[in-house]
């Protein structure tokens, strides 16, 4: 018997436009769930990109603090009377956890963040647990962390697979997106797809290439993002003398063609939770060599879908780089491996369909629904 219709309100902070969120709402349309959104920013690209998908948008007005979000949520609540309330990470779900449920109603702290740091921070993430009636973490690892963290309420933390959305093309920025990828030299090429902040390992991936490069290589790395270190690694390359072997390419809205010019993936980064990177390049071919750090430990398995690397082993980056020069046929498995993990198990769709079944046993309320 088909399911009946999931009234859902998701509450999110959220400005710029998300590839997984809609993905993931248009998944839920066409499964019974209509989707409310209330946002703690604005968010006018965000809200375009969903008209299509949600019934209604709510956003707490520019310039107000966010505790004015509680009056808001409290009358949106009481009027939609939702089965389920989804909150993103712990702002949303700390304010959330303020606002008195209607009967039957249940709520979801989605925390997709690794280890919870700072006393605000802590104070915060401690009230959203508290609160809800299940804290949803990214992979088996972070629920472990999770779990560590809050002992008293471990029984209510589960796991759900993180995951990204395929086949998207945005159309406007496409073109000329495509014309820079063209632009650049034809050569083996390293790629770092990430937000250019500390943390990310940007220095990690200039030492493998200043290795590679000491070494007769004819390698280039390409940064794709923008950030606020980007001055900094711009110096640091000069400095060095590299100017001519790293590219910033700023943001890429169809992440498929940068990463398509990438001969290998690095992800450097000091910590994550489950980033969807790796993912990222799995799925469009490209090979991933990525520090052994959080979940992505849980979606790669070294040697046959990508390389895992202990954090900061420049040398171990090289190994597998040289590898995947001089053999072919390692890495076509690489990609042919990592292409079947993603679509077997981090479509968007497996995790779209993981949260419709977790709806529906909160919103039957059954026994087998508590703490499953």
């Amino acid at each position: 018997m088909k399911d009946s219709v999931t009234r859902l309100l998701y509450v999110v902070e959220q400005v710029q436009p998300s590839r997984q969120y809609l993905g993931l709402f248009q998944y839920f349309v066409k499964h019974n769930v209509q989707i409310t959104v209330f946002n703690l920013q604005e968010g006018p690209e965000f809200r375009a990109q969903l008209e299509s998908s949600v019934e209604n948008y709510h956003f707490l007005s520019s310039g107000n603090a966010y505790w004015r979000s509680i009056k808001q949520l409290s009358k949106l609540v009481n009027n939609l009377k939702p089965d389920v309330i989804h909150c993103q990470e712990f702002i949303a779900s700390f304010y959330f956890g303020f606002v008195p449920k209607p009967k039957g109603s249940k709520s979801i702290y989605h925390r997709r963040h690794n280890y919870t740091s700072g006393f605000v921070p802590k104070v915060m993430d401690q009230w959203a647990v508290m609160r809800s009636d299940r804290v949803v973490t990214v992979c088996n690892k972070m629920q472990k962390v999770a779990q560590a963290e809050h002992p008293l309420f471990s029984k209510k933390i589960i796991s759900k697979t993180n995951a990204i959305t395929l086949g998207l093309v945005h159309q406007e920025t496409l073109d000329s997106e495509l014309e820079l990828i063209e632009r650049l030299p034809e050569k083996f090429s390293l790629m770092l797809l990430s937000r250019l902040r500390k943390g990310k390992g940007h220095i990690v991936a200039i030492k493998v290439t200043q290795k590679l490069l000491e070494s007769g290589k004819d390698v280039q790395l390409l940064f794709v993002g923008e950030g606020e270190e980007e001055v900094n690694l711009k110096n640091k390359i000069t400095d060095m003398g590299m100017e001519s072997k790293v590219h910033f390419l700023g943001n890429f809205e169809n992440i498929d063609v940068a990463i398509k010019k990438a001969n290998v993936l690095l992800v450097p980064s000091d910590m994550e939770a489950f980033p969807k990177t790796p993912l990222e390049g799995m799925a469009y071919g490209s090979p991933v060599i990525a520090h052994e750090v959080g979940g992505i430990v849980e979606s790669i398995e070294n040697g046959v879908n990508g390389f895992l690397v202990k954090k900061g082993d420049v040398n171990a980056f090289v190994l597998y780089i040289e590898q995947l020069m001089s053999n072919p046929k390692l890495r076509q498995s690489i990609i042919d491996q990592g292409i079947k993990t993603v679509q077997k198990r981090y479509v968007v769709e497996i995790m779209a369909q993981e949260f419709i079944d977790l709806y529906q046993e909160l919103k039957n309320g059954s026994r087998k629904s508590r703490y499953k």
